[in-house]
C-alpha cells in the first residue's frame, strides 16, 4: 500500500517547513534511515535529542560542520498499521525545534 494521503500532506509540509528552517532543500527529514561516517557519529553522540528530533538533529549537524548530505530514494510501505504518533504533540515539537533549528544556524 502506498502512503495515505494525509499523511503524504504532513510529511510534505514538514519537508518544506524544515528545508525553509535549515535554508537548504532537504529531500526527506524523516526517513529512518542513514549511512553515517565515524566523524558524523562523534559529533552526535553527545545529544540528547529523542525520536524524530535525533533524525533532524543529524542533519542540523552536517550543515553546521560543511558535511555532505546525499539521499537515496526509498519506497515507503504502509499494511495498515496504525500509527502511534500523537499529532498536535508531534506538530507543536516539530515546529518548536524547526524555528529553535533556524535561530541556531542563523547566528552562525
Amino acid at each position: 500500500r502506498q502512503m495515505p494521503w494525509v499523511r503524504r500532506l504532513a510529511n510534505t509540509a514538514g519537508r518544506l517547513f524544515f528545508s525553509w528552517a535549515v535554508g537548504a532543500y532537504i529531500r526527506d527529514n524523516q526517513s529512518g534511515y542513514r549511512l553515517l561516517s565515524r566523524r558524523m557519529m562523534d559529533a552526535l553522540l553527545n545529544s540528547q535529542e529523542p525520536g524524530f528530533e535525533f533524525e533532524m538533529e543529524q542533519i542540523v549537524v552536517c550543515l553546521e560542520r560543511g558535511y555532505r548530505l546525499a539521499w537515496v530514494p526509498i519506497r515507503t510501505i504502509y499494511a495498515g498499521e496504525t500509527s502511534h504518533i500523537q499529532p498536535l504533540q508531534h506538530v507543536r515539537n516539530f515546529v518548536k525545534l524547526s524555528l529553535n533549528t533556524r535561530k541556531r544556524l542563523r547566528r552562525k
